[in-house]
């Protein structure tokens, strides 16, 4: 337990190196080489399984079992998002990794085990989406002072000791079902030393969870980048709402359509 803990500190004190390389926001055009965080969407559809011996078949994805679903999870990262919050609410994803004073932001820090989908718009491609498993820590900051590494969750946390930033932090599982994933989660709580250290606990047991047999996977869609020029985060977004209504109404209205028991 003590090498995972540290890997996921390395992992979350590291992931400043993951950032977006234009600012992206639902207005302007979306082109950027990481994924923008969406709230997690239900995930339906068929996808490719290799067996033992290396055959393919497409299986629906709520009928794999633990082994087949690990293996179509092939990737693993951290992924954060810094978007700032102007007075009147919106939010526009930046690039910036640190503070200005005054200002507010929503930092999001995804750990994830996740497939790359293909993101259609009328009929073309247009961007992709992240599917997969894992947690996503959200921090609500308001910011007194410059220059505060915002990409690091431990920056943060010193910051508010020295009472340079002040907000709140939550954890969220993302498509875990285990009775022990849900009971250490903390309760949304003001940002301070106290409960990033509460945070760490947390999500060191999560990710731990991911692998134990008795913790079921259901993989959400819970990023989008854009890949086509002139395509706004707006539109992605309603894309894969719409990918999403119809994997639903396919598994509803196909009955050969296997479900999990």
């Amino acid at each position: 337990m003590r090498t995972l803990t540290c890997l996921v500190l390395l992992l979350l004190a590291g992931s400043g190196a993951f950032a977006q390389k234009e600012k992206a926001s639902g207005v302007n055009s979306l082109q950027y080489s990481e994924f923008i965080p969406v709230e997690p969407i239900e995930f339906y559809d068929n996808v490719e399984v290799a067996d033992n011996e290396g055959n393919v078949d497409l299986k629906y994805i709520k009928s794999m079992d633990k082994r087949e679903l690990l293996e179509y999870l092939t990737n693993e990262t951290v992924l954060v998002s810094v978007a700032e919050v102007d007075p009147t609410g919106k939010m526009s994803f930046i690039p910036g990794r640190v503070s200005d004073k005054g200002m507010q932001y929503i930092v999001t820090m995804d750990y994830l085990k996740f497939a790359t989908l293909e993101v259609k718009k009328e009929g073309d491609v247009a961007g992709e989406a992240a599917a997969g498993v894992g947690f996503r820590v959200i921090l609500n900051i308001s910011s007194r002072a410059k220059d505060i590494n915002l990409s690091d969750i431990f920056s943060i946390g010193m910051a508010a000791t020295d009472k340079k930033v002040y907000g709140s932090v939550r954890v969220e599982a993302i498509g875990l079902h285990d009775p022990e994933v849900t009971s250490v989660i903390p309760l949304p709580s003001e940002i301070s030393g106290a409960s990033i250290q509460s945070v760490m606990q947390a999500i060191t047991i999560i990710k731990y969870k991911i692998y134990d047999e008795k913790t079921r996977l259901n993989p959400q869609i819970v990023g989008v980048r854009g890949t086509k020029e002139g395509v706004t985060l707006q539109e992605l977004r309603e894309a894969v709402m719409k990918y999403h209504k119809l994997g639903k109404k396919n598994v509803a209205t196909n009955k050969s359509a296997p479900r999990k028991k």
